[in-house]
């Protein structure tokens, strides 16, 4: 690109601007390549030192606070919202499975990390009662009572093992709940993008 086409691009590109600031503009890129001339660098050379005529448009454009005008949305037709009325009891019933399928894998998904923390409390509980009891049960038989506190002390340990899995799975599983939230909302926004394009 050469010096007269370069400076035709920045006119159309700030075809916003009022005519004195874009003239303003126009002429003092038009001065930096001349500058990169009288040092030496051919014309395409020194316009391509200059940059790319859409980038410095854009932001001359951003520093005025002149946006290009964004494209009107266009509007679903009457027939095409008849259609959606009238396949309603097609597509419906379609749409409301594939739902309730979703909500009941998120479900079953997260029934792991309840079972794993039921599994939790059931083993404290367990540990906590046999310790508790076991004074009593040594009194009685001293074999008994120290089963019973090997017990206690074993289900403490699994408990602490289960909370911490519990603890980890979940944060893994909430995570992944957001993630893939996020891609269907993504992929639902693109595809009405698609379509009102």
């Amino acid at each position: 690109m050469d010096k007269k086409q370069f400076l035709a691009a920045l006119r159309r590109a700030l075809r916003d601007l009022p005519k004195e600031e874009r003239e303003k503009f126009v002429l003092y890129y038009q001065e930096m390549i001349e500058d990169h001339m009288e040092n030496g660098c051919t014309e395409q050379e020194a316009v391509a030192q200059v940059g790319d005529v859409q980038a410095i448009a854009a932001d001359i454009l951003r520093e005025q606070d002149i946006f290009p005008p964004a494209k009107p949305r266009k509007r679903m037709p009457v027939w095409g919202w008849v259609l959606v009325v009238l396949g309603f009891p097609f597509w419906g019933p379609i749409l409301a499975a594939v739902f309730c399928i979703v909500f009941s894998v998120y479900l079953i998904i997260w029934c792991i990390p309840v079972t794993s923390a039921s599994v939790t409390v059931g083993l404290f509980a367990f540990g906590m009662l046999s310790l508790v009891g076991s004074p009593m049960v040594l009194l009685d038989a001293v074999p008994a009572g120290m089963f019973q506190i090997g017990a206690g002390v074993a289900a403490l340990g699994l408990a602490l093992f289960a909370g911490v899995a519990t603890f980890y799975l979940a944060k893994v599983l909430g995570k992944g709940s957001v993630w893939g939230v996020r891609k269907m909302a993504r992929a639902c926004r693109g595809d009405w993008r698609r379509r009102e394009a």
